[in-house]
């Protein structure tokens, strides 16, 4: 017979059954035995270092005690309160003993420095010497364990408990060896300021050890996240938001969590942590979703579910399902209104272009605003007597006209994102022009020089807000189909602002003394207007969504902007997927010094933040605000009267104005870069020239004729090329989170820059003259041009993911291939080299090597550009591929060792799915193929492309026997693609049988379109192909899998199939 008798559980029980909980509680009793001791005999010998240390134990007691609960509560299993347990108390406790620790070594510092100056003596020197040494034994013999414990957390950033309870032993530890080696030196020496010294070294290091438990734990406590783990969980969550059904989600909140598994903390000698030693990442998010998610909630949105056949129509128009042609419910005039996007871009509402002619007014207010100075710099500095030419003068006048450039890239062009965020666009260009119309007013009337500095420096702020505004409201209101060229509009309307100031410096040109006060009151003409009608525009839609989230407001903005109301509802449908993910991290918005940050930490933003800020510098270097600023003062120095001078400006800024209309064809046909690359060379050549003009006395005619020719040649290469540029590159190579700052810190840049050489080019005129000033910026337009070949990524026609990989490139890759590039060209074009040149981002192709043997010598004149083409082409899908096999899609061992590349910058999962599907699409055909005859038949594989495709490699590993053969025909017309698949349909090829009743091999052909031309996403590739040069037709004659079909059976195919 037995019996089970129960016995009640004692409150130390869960102390001495952990092995770290017992460890702790037997050294604070003896840190309590050795704190009795130390202050004992501290007191009778008068050593402060004894005494200083047994306080140190006493608070090490309480430490150790605080240490002890926090080992025994992070035990304690999880609760319907506490779900996620009690894993914190830890890391609490562990901030406690760093923040005991310092305050301690802060309070034996100070008593250390104080015994040190009132030169105490120590007594009892041998009997203090047995006590430290004795307590300095025990305590590192005590030690041992928690020594162990220590060692096997390294690494581990969740042993704070353990790692605080450390440091108090081994501060006292160091406390007792510090008691030892001062009594050994004041017996040798005699000098008891040993003691005090030696405590408070031991201080300082106690000190120093505690602050990174202190820094780690409260970044714990704080639930932070390290940069690479906040990094992947943007990717991760805009996953999320990617997946179908999905609205969005809200409050997503994660931290690190250590998960303590059983028997996690009785290894400490194992060197394997195992998993039990990782930290974890727990998180929560709150997902909504449903199979008709995005639809209904748009609908929802829109608060028009009466009109839901619209929203079903437009977001199949969005997501590509049917051709618009081919929907179900679309009228005749909504089909001709989505076709005519792409075939009459140009026909848009009235409302759109008058929205383009209001904006233009803050154009030409801004032209307006920088030339009413060129007229002013030759009547104001007589009136207030800074007319001279000393270095106090020069320095004066260089800082009125430098005023506005100044506060706008110190200050104004950083209030836009608030300010813009706070009034809406509509609010924002209103507060602009009103700053603008109030500091015109009050510059004309100023009575000193002071006064009008002050009232310059306004007027800067007010541009800044319209500069900022206006470009991004026009993008946000204009069809994607002319958003390239309407962004060219603020460049050509301020370079008209510039010619109608020049026409109003000439027009008041005799006026009388008070000629600049008329010259700096006249951007009140385009400032009034602005105001007045910028409320009659809608607001921008994109705006309303991303800060109001009224998305009817938005849809009602929307249809007044389009032809039709299905087009803007596919656009709202759009932006609404865009916005989800932004939408859904609300509650986590970055602030907005974190956003500046972001500029220069994130990679693909600080990409795109240096290729912005370095096109914006080189409008700068260029030299063109210098000839709107001072041209009338260049022309009247070269000899020119006042009114020839004022004249001559006039002519500059009318050819600024009309050489900027080739722009709106040129900016998306051509490419931003390429207009740089194109125009900045001829424009350092006439500035060189401008110079040199100057070596001609001045009382010959043709020194003016040579000075105003060479000025109006740099001008009219300006307007296409550097004057339209920068503004609409800045406006898209930003993320949509960081556009606003990210525009504006451009804008910023470039207004700084602009003041830098405009404060210092009075200066330099006086010191270099003329032909040296035009000469320097000669050479600036050089450095102009190198920092756009290899800093300047091309972004013409690129959609949002496409900008995404051009700055997910880094900046050393895209570096070398343009050194690359360039010697490669200089090799063919210079050096004239009749060898095919291979490069890593450039391939010759055999054709040039034989250009000149095919009849039409045009021909060998186009075919390089063509073949550049094909060859971005196939590196763009090399780099995906790459991408694939690194993410873990792909096994292709060929990819890397063909691109010669090495790692590529990660492409998004949609990409790197579709690649997926494309080769082991094509993969399991081929392989069919090869099965589907009997083993001992021939088989033929021939792959019909000019890309770098990995298969045949791959092939020939599997079956090292097989027969292959790669043919080139890239880019065929229809008749001759239709002749290829008919000669192999009869037989040709490599297996070619002349007996005619002889058993047909088995022959198979695999078409891959990625695209459907009449979709949503076939027309904008399509369109992007159109841009680089690429027709290709055969997609346009068989444009569905009924025409495919059609097209394989007439030339003898008897079996076709496809989806």
């Amino acid at each position: 017979m037995s019996a089970t008798v129960t016995l009640p559980l004692s409150a130390g029980d869960p102390i001495i059954a952990d092995a770290e909980s017992r460890r702790i509680f037997y050294f604070m009793l003896l840190n309590l035995a050795f704190m009795v001791v130390q202050s004992t005999y501290g007191y009778l010998t008068g050593s402060l270092g004894l005494i200083s240390d047994s306080i140190h134990m006493f608070f090490d007691c309480v430490a150790l005690f605080v240490g002890l609960c926090a080992a025994v509560m992070s035990k304690w299993p999880p609760s319907v309160r506490f779900p996620y347990g009690y894993g914190k108390i830890d890391t609490l406790a562990g901030l406690g003993n760093g923040v005991f620790l310092m305050l301690i070594s802060v309070e034996i510092v100070f008593e250390a420095m104080e015994r040190l100056f009132s030169n105490a003596s120590i007594e009892r020197t041998s009997e203090l010497l047995v006590v430290s040494s004795v307590a300095n034994s025990d305590i590192m013999s005590a030690s041992a364990s928690p020594i162990k414990s220590k060692k096997a957390a390294e690494g581990h950033h969740h042993g704070e408990n353990m790692q605080g309870i450390y440091l108090h032993i081994m501060a006292d530890a160091l406390g007792s060896v510090a008691v030892v080696l001062s009594t050994l030196f004041i017996q040798f020496t005699g000098w008891s300021g040993w003691d005090p010294l030696a405590s408070c070294i031991i201080a300082i290091l106690i000190f120093a050890s505690t602050v990174p438990l202190v820094s780690s734990t409260t970044k714990t406590l704080l639930l932070s996240l390290n940069s690479d783990i906040e990094y992947n969980l943007r990717d991760i969550l805009a996953g999320v938001s990617n997946i179908p059904g999905v609205v969005g989600y809200a409050v997503p909140r994660f931290w690190l969590e250590d998960i303590k598994k059983e028997g996690g903390c009785h290894h400490g000698h194992s060197h394997d942590h195992g998993e039990s030693d990782d930290p974890t990442l727990l998180g929560v998010i709150h997902v909504t979703a449903s199979q008709y998610a995005n639809l209904a909630d748009v609908e929802g949105r829109v608060n028009l579910s009466h009109r839901a056949e619209l929203f079903t129509r437009a977001a199949a128009l969005v997501d590509g399902e049917t051709p618009i042609d081919q929907a179900a419910d679309t009228s005749e005039e909504e089909v001709q209104a989505v076709k005519k996007e792409t075939a009459s871009r140009w026909k848009q509402p009235r409302l759109l272009y008058f929205a383009v002619t209001v904006c233009s007014l803050g154009a030409i207010e801004q032209g307006w605003a920088q030339t009413c100075m060129n007229g002013a710099n030759l009547y104001f500095p007589k009136a207030f007597g800074i007319d001279s030419r000393s270095t106090r003068d020069t320095f004066i006048v260089g800082m009125i006209n430098s005023g506005i450039y100044l506060s706008v890239g110190l200050l104004g062009c950083w209030l836009a994102e608030p300010v813009n965020a706070l009034l809406g666009r509509r609010g924002s260009i209103f507060l602009g022009s009103s700053i603008c119309l109030v500091a015109s007013i009050a510059s004309a009337l100023s009575r000193t020089w002071p006064i009008l500095l002050a009232f310059r420096f306004l007027l800067g702020v007010g541009l800044a807000l319209d500069n900022s505004t206006i470009s991004i409201y026009l993008a946000e209101c204009a069809p994607a189909a002319i958003r390239g060229g309407l962004a060219v509009s603020w460049q050509m309307f301020t370079a008209f602002g510039i010619f109608l100031g020049f026409i109003a410096n000439l027009g008041v040109y005799d006026y009388g003394p008070n000629t600049w006060r008329l010259q700096l009151a006249a951007p009140i003409i385009p400032a009034l207007p602005l105001m007045i009608l910028i409320y009659a525009l809608p607001e921008s839609p994109s705006w309303l969504i991303k800060h109001t989230g009224r998305y009817d407001q938005a849809f009602v903005c929307l249809c007044r902007f389009r032809n039709s109301n299905l087009q803007a509802a596919a656009e709202l449908y759009a932006s609404y997927l865009q916005h989800k993910a932004q939408d859904s991290l609300a509650s986590a918005k970055s602030s907005y010094a974190q956003q500046l940050l972001d500029l220069a930490m994130i990679p693909r933003i600080r990409r795109a933040t240096l290729a912005a800020h370095s096109v914006m510098l080189c409008q700068q270097l260029c030299g063109i605000n210098i000839i709107a600023f001072y041209s009338s003062s260049i022309f009247s120095d070269a000899g020119f009267s006042n009114f020839g001078a004022l004249v001559a400006s006039c002519v500059s800024g009318f050819i600024m104005f009309v050489g900027a209309f080739p722009a709106v064809l040129l900016m998306d046909t051509l490419g931003r870069r390429t207009l740089l690359l194109l125009t900045l060379p001829v424009m350092a050549l006439t500035m060189f020239a401008a110079g040199l003009s100057f070596m001609v006395p001045a009382e010959k005619p043709a020194h003016f004729y040579l000075l105003a020719a060479t000025i109006y040649l740099f001008t009219l290469e300006y307007s296409p090329g550097m004057g339209p540029v920068p503004n609409t590159y800045c406006a898209e190579v930003f993320p949509l989170s960081h556009r606003e700052l990210g525009m504006s810190s451009s804008v910023g840049v470039a207004n700084i820059w602009a003041t830098v050489l405009s404060f210092t080019f009075p200066a330099l005129l006086a010191s270099l003259g003329a032909q040296g000033s035009f000469e320097l910026y000669a050479c600036l337009n050089i450095v102009a041009v190198l920092l756009v070949l290899f800093l300047v990524p091309e972004t013409r026609l690129k959609t949002l993911d496409e900008l995404d990989q051009v700055f997910e490139t880094s900046s050393r890759r895209f570096v070398h291939s343009q050194v690359t590039e360039c010697l490669s060209a200089v090799q063919y074009y210079v050096l004239r080299g009749r060898e095919a040149i291979l490069s890593l981002f450039l391939t010759r192709s055999y054709s040039q090597h034989h250009n000149g043997g095919g009849s039409g010598g045009g021909i060998g004149h186009r075919q390089p550009s063509s073949d550049e083409i094909i060859c971005a082409t196939d590196n763009d899908a090399t780099t995906s591929r790459v991408s694939a096999v690194d993410a873990g899609y792909l096994d292709d061992p060929f990819a890397k060792l063909l691109s010669g590349v090495g790692d590529v910058a990660r492409r998004l999962p949609l990409m790197n799915r579709g690649t997926y599907i494309r080769t082991t699409g094509i993969d399991k055909i081929v392989q069919a193929f090869l099965s589907s005859a009997p083993s001992q038949q021939r088989k033929q594989i021939i792959s019909l492309g000019a890309g770098s495709d990995t298969r045949y490699f791959r092939l020939v590993a599997q079956h090292p026997d097989i027969d292959r053969h790669l043919c080139c025909l890239i880019y065929l017309s229809p008749d001759e693609a239709d002749a290829v698949l008919e000669y192999f349909c009869n037989g040709g090829g490599l297996f070619h049988n002349n007996n005619s009743n002889a058993e047909p091999a088995p022959l198979a052909i695999v078409i891959y379109e990625p695209i459907l031309p009449h979709d949503a996403f076939g027309r904008t590739m399509v369109s992007n192909l159109t841009a680089r040069g690429i027709h290709l037709q055969t997609l346009h004659r068989y444009a569905d899998l009924r025409q495919q079909k059609t097209r394989l059976e007439r030339n003898g195919f008897k079996k076709s199939g496809g989806r």
